[in-house]
């Protein structure tokens, strides 16, 4: 399950499976790496005051999937602890102010 206690994907069909090992991929557990473009693809960005992971093709082809899947491809995959939480506020913070000196200082 994932971190919202969602089913975990599907296990490979058959088929797909013994696509996958002729290539010499594992087929036991579902990884979404067959050729690495996902990978290559994933991108952070920022939304409000969380860190969004996406997946960043081809525009014409983003948009197309955001049209016929509109509201399903949002998943949280993962969390931060509370302990990763409380070290990236703190840095936020530190960050903050930082920009903050510079900016007044430069005045």
């Amino acid at each position: 399950k994932d971190v919202d206690g969602k089913s975990s994907p599907k296990p490979y069909s058959k088929t797909y499976a013994n696509y996958r090992a002729s290539l010499g991929r594992q087929t036991k557990v579902v990884d979404l790496s067959l050729t690495g473009n996902l990978m290559n693809s994933i991108r952070t960005v920022t939304k409000g005051t969380e860190v969004v992971i996406t997946i960043q093709e081809d525009k014409k082809k983003l948009d197309d999937i955001q049209k016929r899947h509109s509201g399903k491809l949002e998943r949280t995959v993962l969390t931060l602890s509370e302990e990763e939480e409380k070290i990236a506020n703190e840095l936020s913070a530190k960050l903050i102010l930082e920009d903050l000196k510079t900016i007044f200082n430069a005045k």
